[in-house]
């Protein structure tokens, strides 16, 4: 029997009355005056509610677990908690519970390790003090998993007139890989994400793994890269648990090359120029810089045809 069961039911914060009467041989004295202070009722606590999965502090391993602690007279049952026990289990539908801990008030945090991989977890709280347990709260689900590791370095490659960046999905820690975002270096070397060169978030880039940005773009504003610099991107991954750390950036591959420069005028020998042909002879362009980085092809020739600068 209890003052909280039948057939008293006092409820919680109800003051315990009480009177009191001595006895002796010769019968039973007066009742004393009821106690208009004293004990009021105490309880169990209430439910811990707010239970949540802690997914940045949480890995592939680990599953961090985190509750507000109960506070008021309402919740605690008016007595002091003493604890809060976390029980886990591995199957929704048909739970095992496990007891991992109970840790002091003022915690409201609980870090499950040793776990399994890509394996959604159940977990319940319940609060404790001096009178026994209170109620568990709801489950909670939490998958093991974590953002994509780090990439490796991408890689160029040289095609038409632009450059292929290439790279390869890192270990994506069970949980699907969303985007990717890839950074180009400026001539100052400094790394920022230009979406209209390579959209890492488009369907194509996913899929390919890969995107080709033009050589023009490369070597004008905002970028502004000299002939001959190594063109350096990054390349990073996120998935619902966020982005991966930024991988390193690539020591070599494709060179900035640009359009050859506007060459001399070209001049004529007279010894070989006569009435049926006109000898035409220009200075060759050979270095990097007068090339544009890239080896000259050809040469285009155009002439007048005697009618003056105004047709070609």
């Amino acid at each position: 029997m209890t003052l909280r069961g039948s057939p008293f039911s006092l409820t919680l914060g109800t003051l315990v009355r009480a009177k009191i009467r001595a006895i002796n041989g010769q019968g039973s004295g007066p009742f004393s005056q009821v106690n208009a202070a004293g004990g009021l009722i105490e309880t169990e606590p209430a439910a811990v509610t707010g239970l949540t999965h802690d997914t940045s502090s949480s890995t592939v391993n680990s599953n961090r677990i985190t509750w507000p602690d109960l506070i008021g007279n309402t919740y605690t049952g008016r007595s002091p908690i003493t604890g809060y026990e976390i029980d886990q289990a591995d199957n929704f539908a048909n739970p095992v519970w496990s007891t991992l801990a109970t840790v002091a008030p003022g915690v409201g945090a609980y870090l499950a390790t040793g776990l399994t991989g890509g394996t959604t977890y159940i977990y319940r709280v319940r609060a404790q003090n001096l009178h026994g347990d209170g109620p568990y709260s709801s489950l909670l689900s939490a998958l093991t998993a974590q953002a994509p590791d780090k990439p490796t370095a991408p890689t160029t490659s040289q095609v038409a007139t632009g450059v292929r960046v290439s790279w390869t999905a890192p270990n994506y820690n069970f949980l699907a890989i969303l985007e990717f975002e890839i950074t180009i270096a400026d001539s100052a070397g400094l790394f920022a994400k230009y979406t209209l060169l390579c959209d890492g978030a488009s369907e194509a880039a996913k899929t390919d793994l890969a995107c080709v940005v033009p050589m023009a773009s490369l070597t004008s504003a905002p970028l502004s890269l000299s002939v001959g610099a190594l063109v350096k991107f990054k390349v990073r991954a996120r998935n619902a648990r966020g982005w991966s750390l930024t991988s390193d950036a690539n020591t070599s591959g494709v060179l900035a090359q640009s359009v050859p420069v506007r060459m001399g005028a070209p001049f004529t020998d007279a010894a070989q120029t006569g009435e049926t042909q006109v000898y035409v002879e220009w200075t060759a362009l050979s270095s990097p810089s007068d090339t544009g980085g890239s080896a000259v092809t050809s040469y285009h020739v155009r002439w007048d045809a005697g009618a003056g600068i105004g047709s070609w």
